[in-house]
């Protein structure tokens, strides 16, 4: 029975110390936390530097078949939704903005945070309506005029 002691006292010792600094670490991050949200009115910046960055990626369609606009949103968004999640798909922000039919090119708009994501998106689009195709990233702006001004080549 002394055994027992001798290897049981650690362990719920141990557990007990852990529980313990979890508790003190979540309270000094609640803490720091709410500190952080009484002074976030006095820190926001205004204007022009308030919204959010935006990245314009230039693609190409290839497949067999032409591809009408509503359609290629239509698949773009649900590999979001299948890939992400709606929770992803929300915070995205993925929008197709222009496609070209005759080129076969097209814009998509994406918050610059989760640009790296929306490629990942455009190289797992396989499919639309029974169609095969393929969207090949061509290049990446931060401005839609010079997105538009690629995709008319």
């Amino acid at each position: 029975m002394d055994w027992w002691l001798q290897i049981l006292a650690p362990l719920v010792l141990g557990a007990v110390a852990g529980l313990v600094s979890g508790a003190l670490i979540a309270y000094a991050t609640l803490r720091g936390y709410v500190g952080r949200q009484a002074l976030k009115p006095a820190l926001e910046p205004s204007g022009r530097a308030r919204r959010r960055g935006r990245r314009y990626i230039v693609f190409e369609v290839l497949g067999t078949e032409p591809v009408g606009f509503e359609e290629l949103r239509g698949a773009i968004e649900d590999t979001v939704r299948r890939v992400y999640g709606e929770l992803g798909a929300v915070m995205f922000n993925v929008k197709l903005i222009e496609y070209d039919g005759v080129r076969r090119r097209g814009v998509l708009r994406v918050r610059r945070d989760f640009k790296l994501q929306a490629l990942a998106v455009l190289g797992l689009v396989r499919s639309s309506n029974g169609r095969r195709l393929l969207l090949i990233p061509i290049s990446t702006t931060g401005s839609l005029k010079r997105a538009r001004a690629i995709v008319r080549g």
